[in-house]
């Protein structure tokens, strides 16, 4: 079972989505794609058991826009609910799968702000 690959051509599509503005910054963060399995209990729950896991290419983004202009209601939302963090509490919010990505690419950029 392989991995789906959300490439770097989707991202401006994706901000566009759910910000309703093209007006961002973006920069690479991490050199390497970053590679993630979904638990057991997930496998055939997500993407119709059709991938495994996640390879992404992680990018530094500083919007522009205002708060006003997130919008995460799209046609198949992806999000619940969102709000700002500070990088610092990234790790501990988000699903235990997923962190060893997350610290990954907070080692790659340090505690340099965008």
């Amino acid at each position: 079972m392989p991995r789906s690959n959300h490439a770097a051509s989707g991202l401006p599509r994706r901000i566009y989505l759910l910000h309703q503005s093209r007006r961002s910054d973006c920069q690479p963060c991490h050199e390497d794609w970053l590679t993630y399995d979904l638990p057991l209990e997930l496998l055939d729950k997500l993407w119709g058991g059709k991938y495994r896991g996640q390879e992404q290419k992680w990018f530094r983004m500083r919007f522009l826009g205002s708060d006003a202009q997130v919008n995460i209601e799209t046609d198949h939302p992806e999000f619940v609910e969102w709000k700002w963090i500070d990088q610092s509490e990234m790790v501990d919010a988000i699903v235990p799968f997923k962190r060893d990505v997350y610290i990954a690419v907070l080692d790659q950029i340090g505690t340099a702000k965008p």
